[in-house]
């Protein structure tokens, strides 16, 4: 009998779909394998329907992603969110059997002896300010992976603080007061500040189309450690005026990551703003200026004052619709100084800038 064999390959990028086809001629033999080995986005669920309490028992959980309920496990790298203002009580004995992370803004609560949480190795539970963790009885449990307990009551962790497989009530790296995003030319400003910072290594940007799949636009260090308040910018002038989700990680040191909750910003030109950014601030011999603005601006003047109203630098640009950048050499005394920008066709308000020399 003649036989041919025929193997067909078709890779598909997006799914890495590989399928393989048999033709066995003069035969009736006909096979197709098809094997797919997809790469799942990570999704954010997040509790909804606050103040009320919810449940959580088995899946289908109390946690949504817009309208979808999250009814079966979790995938690895989703996030589970308990909303500021929002509690979800555990009821009996709960598995996770995927790699995830809990952001706890609301509170989670373990209201008798019988209530467990059990998470897979790898996973995380974050308690920021203002959130909670309370138990009725050393019953209580949260274990992730094998092992001992991680976390066991009676009594309540309050945030910041973080539940990993390194142990219980870890002060978390980084404490975030605030994420968000500010329409302007061309594109969004993220802004995010923190109070505190252990071992911080670096921030990660996200961003999406969808809130299911996402790419990375920014890497940006982070200070290690600080216990002041620091603020931070980065512009994504990648955006079109449309709906898009932002999301931010931070990693410390040691290589331990943790997923903030997403924001998302929808874009149009009526929403767009006017702005001015310095840098650096404090500055010492040179200033730089980033100026967004919406529409074409002509014969402008940028200049700097002290204290007194007394004119210390002055110069004057022509401004395309976008984003302009200056770099302006200066030698003025270290002191705090006002810098101001007059158009006729654009308003942005005055910025403060600190000057020190060395």
């Amino acid at each position: 009998m003649y036989i041919k064999i025929l193997i067909m390959k078709f890779f598909i990028n997006n799914s890495k779909k590989r399928q393989f086809t048999l033709f066995l001629n003069k035969g009736l033999l006909f096979i197709t394998i098809i094997f797919i080995n997809s790469e799942i986005a990570a999704t954010t669920y997040t509790t909804i329907g606050c103040p009320s309490a919810s449940t959580w028992s088995t899946f289908p959980a109390p946690f949504w992603n817009g309208a979808t309920q999250l009814t079966s496990q979790p995938l690895d790298g989703d996030i589970l969110v308990i909303a500021a203002g929002c509690t979800v009580s555990i009821s009996g004995a709960i598995s996770v059997t995927s790699t995830i992370t809990i952001n706890i803004y609301g509170q989670l609560k373990f209201p008798s002896t019988s209530d467990r949480l059990n998470m897979a190795a790898g996973s995380i539970i974050n308690v920021y300010s203002g959130g909670s963790i309370t138990a009725a009885s050393n019953s209580n449990q949260i274990k992730i992976g094998p092992g001992s307990a991680d976390w066991s009551g009676p009594g309540t962790l309050s945030g910041p603080a973080a539940v990993t497989t390194a142990g219980s009530g870890s002060t978390l790296p980084v404490e975030l007061l605030e994420f968000t995003g500010t329409c302007i030319a061309n594109g969004v400003q993220l802004n995010w500040i923190t109070a505190t910072e252990i071992n911080n290594d670096y921030f990660l940007i996200e961003k999406s189309n969808d809130g299911y799949g996402w790419e990375q636009i920014a890497k940006i260090k982070g200070l290690a450690n600080s216990y002041a308040t620091t603020k931070y910018i980065h512009n994504d002038y990648t955006t079109q005026n449309n709906l898009t989700y932002y999301r931010i990680s931070q990693t410390d040191i040691g290589g331990q990551t943790t997923i903030f909750k997403a924001i998302d910003v929808y874009c149009s030109d009526k929403d767009i703003k006017d702005q001015i950014i310095l840098y650096p601030n404090p500055s010492s011999t040179e200033l730089n200026i980033v100026l967004s603005i919406s529409k074409l601006a002509t014969n402008t003047s940028i200049t700097l004052v002290n204290n007194t109203g007394q004119l210390m630098f002055e110069t004057k640009v022509d401004l395309v619709k976008g984003v302009n950048s200056f770099a302006l050499p200066f030698d003025i005394p270290s002191g705090a100084y006002t810098v101001l920008f007059s158009s006729n066709d654009v308003v942005i308000p005055s910025q403060k800038l600190m000057v020190i020399n060395p």
